[in-house]
């Protein structure tokens, strides 16, 4: 489980994810569970399958506030989630664009956390160390 491999986060901020969800899944069995703990799912009213209203979700998790920090780095990134943020920003504003990016890192961190290598699969694909001979 190496968090420091996301596009986005760094040691600090990786360290911020242990220290605050610690080792284990457990309390979340799926990522949608994992974003809303942290207040990154969308707080929609829905009346019959019409959005009647959109409320804000204030935080003060410090892992929420971490994740949307870690998302200002990506801005430079040359990565698919820098590519993603810098299309996001100039469309939907720095604010939806931030927390866009912080539901993405924040499930991305479930992911590696559920599964170590499910991350590395995603992006480079199985790799062989072996050769036969």
């Amino acid at each position: 489980m190496d968090l420091a491999h996301i596009d986005g986060i760094g040691v600090i901020t990786a360290m911020m994810v242990v220290a605050r969800s610690g080792l284990s899944n457990n309390p979340w069995p799926v990522a949608d569970h994992f974003v809303a703990w942290l207040r990154l799912a969308p707080d929609n009213r829905v009346s019959g399958d019409k959005i009647i209203g959109k409320g804000k979700t204030p935080s003060q998790n410090r892992l929420t506030q971490a994740l949307k920090i870690a998302c200002s780095s990506l801005k430079a990134s040359l990565a698919y989630l820098g590519a993603q943020f810098r299309r996001l920003w100039p469309r939907r504003g720095p604010g939806v664009a931030v927390k866009a990016m912080a539901t993405k890192l924040a499930w991305h961190v479930w992911c590696t956390r559920c599964c170590a290598t499910a991350w590395h699969m995603h992006i480079a694909g199985p790799t062989s160390t072996s050769s036969n001979s």
